[in-house]
């Protein structure tokens, strides 16, 4: 009998109460104009609380004096030593490779992905895993936009080791501007480094419109953007590309309420042929609010136009 009660406890009660604990959860959140699916908000929910399943395999040594050698999943980047955390990197990764279903920040979904040939805007580069993922699907051209000046030498090796010659690494953050910002760099979380009318570090910035330009690309297909909430100010200065290739776009709006909506809003006000859609339940604030916005059109890129 004891062991009955110990098998029903174990495997019938336990995860019958963890899922209304979920339930809970991912229900506590009225007052949020956005609206989820089930699935979004018990994905969501149980990542806010649990954290991702998969804990990828990782193994940090020194490559030098100034850089760490990182090899993760079958995977090799190099990093300034102690800056990133093991958790930290771990968690970027499941960001960038875990799948639809357990990962409300996936950047590519079954109705918009890099295609083989295309011509990709990584903002925010960071460690680099998602400029390498995307030479991994097929991209001809990565343009990587990183300011911060410590994860440079670290983006170059990476690039110069795997990227084929094919990712650019761009030392400038992409703004509604043209000149420099003042940039905060987190050192306890690197990668939530920001722009911040207090940081220490001052950055140069430059649009999407002026780069595309100055470097005469001849398409941009897809633009992936997390740029720790200061995506508006991007695609402010994204617009013309916008107008002319109709890339698809994948951006984390998590980092504010607004964001989303507000994005969707100026996508559709420059640019009415985009199809816009929300994905994901951020549930580490509330009111919860979408993890991503992903819009692409149906009409062929223009790349002479």
């Amino acid at each position: 009998m004891r062991g009955v009660l110990a098998f029903y406890k174990r495997r019938i009660l336990r995860p019958l109460l963890h899922f209304s604990h979920l339930l809970r959860f991912a229900f506590c959140s009225a007052g949020t104009f956005y609206s989820f699916s089930l699935s979004e908000r018990l994905t969501g929910a149980r990542l806010a609380q649990r954290g991702y399943r998969h804990k990828p395999a990782i193994r940090i040594s020194a490559e030098n004096e100034r850089l760490e050698r990182v090899e993760i999943e079958g995977l090799r980047v190099f990093v300034p030593r102690n800056v990133f955390k093991e958790h930290e990197l771990q968690l970027i990764h499941n960001e960038v490779f875990s799948p639809q279903s357990e990962n409300p920040h996936v950047y590519e979904t079954d109705f918009i992905s890099i295609r083989a040939g295309d011509y990709v805007v990584d903002a925010g580069a960071c460690e680099g895993f998602f400029s390498l993922y995307a030479l991994h699907k097929g991209a001809e051209r990565v343009y990587a936009f990183e300011p911060l000046e410590a994860l440079r030498e670290g983006l170059e090796k990476t690039f110069a080791a795997h990227g084929e010659g094919k990712i650019e690494l761009v030392a400038k953050g992409l703004s509604d501007h043209c000149g420099t910002e003042k940039f905060s760099s987190v050192e306890s979380l690197i990668c939530a480094s920001h722009f911040d009318e207090g940081g220490k570090e001052l950055v140069e910035t430059i649009t999407l419109d002026d780069f595309v330009t100055a470097q005469t690309c001849p398409r941009i297909d897809f633009i992936k953007v997390d740029v720790e909430g200061a995506e508006l100010r991007l695609l402010a200065g994204a617009l013309e590309t916008l107008k002319r290739f109709r890339p698809r776009l994948s951006i984390a709006v998590y980092h504010e309420y607004e964001n989303a909506e507000l994005i969707r809003k100026l996508i559709k006000e420059h640019v009415p042929d985009y199809t816009v859609r929300f994905g994901g339940s951020y549930m580490m604030e509330m009111p919860c609010r979408p993890f991503m916005l992903y819009a692409f059109c149906q009409e062929p890129r223009q790349a002479n136009s």
